[in-house]
């Protein structure tokens, strides 16, 4: 296998798309589960009830990382559904080279404990809120597969999900099964 060392910022590079709140235009909003659980659509608001006019569009196959929270890994790959949604000031949004990385590998990357002991080393605590210290986090290395690898190596693990999961299906109608007896 092909693997070579890379910085964070090789991989992710910074965007701040500015959008002001316009009058009678419906905006979506998303919601960033704690502990990799994900993006989701939150709702969908009218400009008027939307507090903060200046916010930031998200894009699919976006990173965003909370810079005030990331002491609980909020962050997370922007899905197609929370495309084109509207986030405040306090999440860092970033485009994923993908000439370096293949999205799937770089999200089952992010829960790594290496990826994640390396964030914790990136928080420092102020007013009692802990921040994302950027430098620190943008800088810290991954060891990366050429994306041939990649690509395989994703192949193989949801391969080896899908049997998981069927196995584990199997079990808990076995164990239903069993427990009606």
């Amino acid at each position: 296998m092909n693997w070579k060392i890379y910085k964070l910022w090789d991989i992710l590079t910074r965007k701040k798309l500015t959008i002001n709140i316009l009058n009678d235009i419906s905006y979506k909003r998303i919601t960033i589960k704690p502990y990799w659980k994900g993006i989701l659509l939150r709702d969908q608001k009218l400009w008027k009830n939307i507090l903060i006019k200046k916010q930031f569009i998200i894009n699919e196959w976006q990173f965003i990382i909370s810079i005030n929270n990331a002491n609980n890994w909020v962050f997370w790959v922007v899905s197609k559904e929370c495309d084109n949604s509207i986030i405040t000031w306090n999440f860092r949004i970033c485009d994923i080279n993908k000439k370096i990385v293949n999205t799937d590998w770089i999200k089952l990357y992010f829960t790594t404990d290496y990826f994640i002991n390396n964030c914790s080393k990136s928080s420092f605590l102020s007013k009692n809120k802990e921040y994302l210290n950027e430098i620190i986090f943008l800088n810290q290395e991954l060891y990366i597969p050429n994306i041939e690898t990649q690509n395989n190596l994703i192949k193989t693990y949801f391969n080896k999900k899908t049997e998981f999961d069927e196995v584990l299906n199997k079990l808990n109608d076995d164990e239903y099964y069993i427990k009606q007896l």
